[in-house]
């Protein structure tokens, strides 16, 4: 699965407590960040170590859109990403959050980014 995820930890002129009406996003565990989730799985159960794929990110005012080899993967609506992002690449577990993978099926590479790119849209 790809999981995509955005994470509201403050907004500007709002209580944390009101992120989760504000934003369309829920608390895990009732404490911040507050996070709107999304997954897509390949086509045919087919896996992500099998092949190389190229993966967009649009990020504007309706949302966060994900694109997986050119098909949209993701739609994350979310009125609250207003402020500067940094770009992240990792390849993680998380206990506790989201299911851990079995040891034995885990490939023995490491993770690769072949290059990244990026632009910024200028203000209308």
């Amino acid at each position: 699965m790809l999981p995509s995820h955005v994470h509201v930890f403050e907004l500007p002129g709002t209580n944390p407590a009101g992120l989760p009406q504000r934003c369309g996003c829920e608390e895990k565990n009732g404490a911040p960040p507050c996070s709107i989730g999304a997954y897509w799985g390949l086509p045919g159960g087919a896996t992500f170590a099998e092949a190389f794929h190229v993966a967009q990110l649009n990020w504007t005012d309706a949302g966060v859109f994900v694109f997986l080899d050119g098909v949209l993967a993701n739609t994350i609506p979310s009125p609250c990403l207003v402020q500067p992002l940094g770009i992240d690449f990792d390849r993680e577990t998380m206990p506790g959050w989201m299911e851990l993978p079995d040891p034995t099926t885990l490939p023995d590479t490491p993770f690769l980014v072949d290059y990244v790119r990026s632009w910024e849209r200028k203000a209308p």
